[in-house]
């Protein structure tokens, strides 16, 4: 099959308000990070900055997942990230 080498990501929030900052993780095998450093911080959306970003996986072994974490607990208090499904997590 045909292996992706790039990953397009991108947050919104639902309501129209500001998107606080997030960090996306990325971390070798099928093993979701379960908190920033699980991985490596691979892109920040939000705060202000860029709402999407393309990952290049050119290079990067397989499988590896890929998750976004709210950067600080004041945005943790006012908003919560929604995965999508873990098919759409893990990259094989």
């Amino acid at each position: 099959g045909i292996r992706r080498k790039k990953v397009e990501i991108g947050v919104f929030e639902p309501g129209g308000s500001a998107v606080p900052e997030l960090v996306v993780v990325m971390r070798p095998g099928d093993l979701l990070p379960r908190q920033p450093r699980d991985g490596e911080i691979v892109a920040r959306l939000g705060g202000g900055g860029p709402l999407s970003s393309t990952l290049d996986l050119d290079g990067c072994s397989r499988p590896l997942a890929i998750r976004a974490f709210l950067s600080g607990p004041a945005a943790s208090a006012s908003h919560r990230v929604l995965d999508p499904g873990v098919e759409d997590l893990v990259i094989r």
